[in-house]
């Protein structure tokens, strides 16, 4: 029994801590929220918070939960209502967002950069190891033949078109 009181104790504490702060804001941050780690914020996980009447405002794709996302826009478009660690929290979880979108598009492009320079040899018509203007409009590789071919012998190497293409995903 005395397992069970403890138990209710830390629940009735943490509830507790979740709602507004003598000041008037939310004072716990989503990972704070979310009790089973799951990532998903549940009407279960917000009861007796000062969240849980926003529920519905906050669930914008509505699934009935809230994803890391729909809380982040909640806390940016409301800062009025969370302390400044929970808004800290949420301005940090946007740079890692940043991050990880500029990350994926650095794996798509080098994905795309690999799948051409590959692609090379059979484009390589006269198997020289260059690619000439007309080789290059045969294979259907799309851009500036005289941007790619940077020292402008009038030939490509796999080189200055894995360079050519690095630079055009960055654009």
């Amino acid at each position: 029994m005395n397992k069970l009181s403890l138990s209710m104790l830390m629940s009735t504490l943490i509830t507790s801590s979740v709602m507004a702060s003598s000041n008037g804001k939310i004072e716990t941050s989503f990972t704070g929220l979310d009790s089973d780690g799951d990532e998903l914020l549940t009407s279960s996980e917000l009861e007796g918070t000062s969240l849980a009447p926003y529920l519905e405002n906050i669930d914008t794709n509505g699934d009935s939960a809230i994803n890391l996302s729909e809380f982040n826009e909640y806390v940016k478009a409301n800062t009025s209502k969370f302390s400044e660690d929970v808004i800290a929290t949420v301005d940090e979880n946007s740079v890692e967002d940043a991050v990880s979108v500029e990350k994926v598009d650095d794996v798509e492009n080098s994905a795309m950069v690999s799948a051409v320079v590959v692609n090379f040899e059979k484009a390589d018509i006269n198997e020289d190891g260059t690619l000439s203007s007309a080789e290059v409009s045969k294979a259907n590789i799309d851009g500036n033949f005289t941007k790619m071919d940077k020292d402008g012998n009038g030939a490509i190497t796999k080189t200055e078109l894995e360079h050519y293409l690095k630079m055009k995903g960055k654009q």
